[in-house]
């Protein structure tokens, strides 16, 4: 059985953890994956049409914390050094 790119690496999907880099990688495998629908639906069902989960990649789109959907471009001000000590902070890290 084929596995799920996320199921291969699950912190590249995570918005917490990744980078830009990492994020764009797996909208880009989410997009090119044979389980593209079924992850979609699973999704809407869950979250509603334009709602998904925290921080997190799923099905081809990326949501910020409070589950919003964040399209391509607004990934780079998300990802950007002032955001990023935000939620390292919240998750009680140290940026580095």
């Amino acid at each position: 059985m084929e596995k799920r790119p996320c199921e291969q690496d699950p912190d590249g999907w995570d918005l917490d953890r990744g980078s830009l880099q990492d994020w764009l990688g797996a909208i880009r495998a989410c997009t090119e994956c044979p389980f593209l629908r079924e992850c979609q639906a699973d999704r809407q069902r869950m979250y509603g049409r334009d709602k998904g989960p925290a921080a997190m990649v799923w099905a081809g789109r990326a949501f910020t914390a409070s589950g919003d959907a964040l399209d391509p471009s607004a990934l780079v001000a998300y990802a950007s050094a002032g955001n990023r000590r935000r939620r390292t902070a919240a998750r009680g890290e140290v940026a580095a």
